[in-house]
């Protein structure tokens, strides 16, 4: 599938990964946890390279914002840049968000998070969790 005007990160969180074809251009995706950028304009196919995979997309139209896709572990601060949003997705139950004008909130595997303009809150983690940053184009 092509999308045009979209920029694209997949990060596979689980499985033996994917032989990814963007443009005719072969990409064997098989780093867990390794976000893998790649133009959306392009024709793309995903073939498994062995059984099922849960992988994350991000999608975003680089014309009017930007997305850093970056796999964390431990407690870190959700800081939104001006204008922008800060997405968390937990990838291990027992994450606990404080601050961020909620109080506390868990979040269980693959739960998430949205934080933008508000104070910024901490994710502690029990494992690992994916932030996505998005700012202006």
């Amino acid at each position: 599938s092509a999308f045009p005007g979209v920029d694209r990160v997949l990060t596979v969180v689980e499985g033996a990964g994917m032989d990814l074809v963007v443009g005719g251009e072969h990409h064997i995706v098989d780093e867990p946890l390794w976000p893998h950028g790649f133009p959306g304009d392009l024709p793309t196919e995903g073939f498994l390279l062995g059984g099922p995979v849960v992988n994350l997309n991000v999608m975003y139209r680089r014309a009017r914002t930007r997305a850093e896709t970056a796999v964390v572990c431990g407690t870190v601060r959700l800081l939104p840049p001006e204008g922008g949003a800060v997405l968390a997705v937990s990838l291990d139950d027992g994450a606990e968000l404080e601050g961020g004008g909620d109080g506390g909130v868990r979040l269980d595997r693959y739960d998430a998070v949205l934080a933008a303009g508000e104070p910024p809150g901490v994710l502690r983690t029990m494992g690992q969790a994916v932030l996505i940053t998005f700012s202006g184009g």
